[in-house]
């Protein structure tokens, strides 16, 4: 695929993603945002042009260099009661990778009260929780990768539940032996939430990222820069990933998607067939957020 062609699908993607974001209205089940893992986390999510499978949650593309089969699992414990865990296998297919992930989070449970009648009153516990189903795709193509990911996801808050479906596509290109280009497009809808009698969208975002590996470094550093484009705002991210050994790779990343932190650190340590990589982030109004993923390849 010449640059040329790479050009035009960039447009083509802008052009299915302007027609939809111009739909208004309540945004929902914003924990898919979450939907990542330590490896992204650290980088603060900038990893639209890197060709890395753990980059698929942000650009399916990143899914398309063919590796083995890999096997991977990860947990956290977000702010308060909040638990997130997730498996993920990804799978050589069709002359790419195929890659199928299962999220679920738990809100926590807490009291409810009640009114009955002129008895009183009752208190009753109540717990909400959410869910993601994600299916990818992606093989290379003229030295050009070009990804699609499906989501289904549910989410019940307080006994109401809603459902939606998703889709991400994205693309990523060589431009030369240092830099690397690509776009991604997530969420577009395929149906509306709809909880209760009130319509929604899980929110829409169109990136453009820029891998850059120095020569005088020789690859040992990478800089990463993403843009990345809201229905309600804008942003840059900035990361970087120094490889301090073959074994050991340090990230870290800012963004300011978030009042609550906008730095974040990582570590990938890499032993034969086991990849294990760890997140943080610094919360000053609640205790900080650590993420742990082990896989297995093979």
């Amino acid at each position: 695929m010449s640059i040329k062609n790479v050009i035009l699908f960039c447009c083509f993607l802008c052009a299915v993603y302007v027609p939809v974001s111009a739909s208004t209205g309540t945004y929902a089940m914003s924990f898919a945002d979450l939907v990542t893992n330590p490896y992204t986390d650290s980088l603060a999510n900038t990893v639209t042009a890197i060709n890395n499978p753990n980059a698929l949650f942000i650009n399916p593309a990143g899914l398309s260099n063919k590796h083995k089969r890999v096997i991977s699992a990860q947990l956290f414990k977000y702010v308060e009661d909040i638990e997130y865990k997730q498996f993920q296998m990804i799978q050589p297919y069709l002359n790419g990778n195929i890659a199928l992930s299962y999220t679920w989070l738990d809100y926590g449970s807490y009291q409810q009260t009640t009114l009955l009648d002129k008895i009183g009153s009752s208190t009753d516990v109540v717990s909400s929780k959410a869910s993601l189903i994600h299916l990818s795709y992606a093989r290379e193509l003229f030295n050009t990768g070009i990804g699609i990911s499906g989501k289904y996801i549910e989410e019940t808050l307080v006994g109401y539940k809603a459902e939606a479906l998703v889709c991400d596509l994205g693309i990523q290109r060589a431009l030369s032996n240092t830099l690397l280009l690509g776009m991604s497009i997530n969420n577009l809808p395929l149906s509306k939430v709809k909880f209760i009698n009130k319509d929604s969208y899980v929110r829409k975002s169109a990136r453009i990222g820029i891998k850059y590996s120095p020569k005088l470094f020789k690859e040992k550093i990478i800089l990463l820069t993403d843009y990345i484009y809201f229905d309600d705002k804008d942003l840059l991210s900035y990361a970087s990933i120094i490889k301090v050994h073959e074994k050991l790779d340090i990230n870290v990343g800012s963004n300011k998607l978030s009042n609550l932190f906008n730095v974040s650190l990582g570590v990938g340590v890499h032993l034969g067939a086991f990849d294990i990589d760890v997140s943080y982030k610094n919360l000053t109004d609640f205790s900080d957020v650590y993420r742990v993923q082990v896989g297995l390849r093979f």
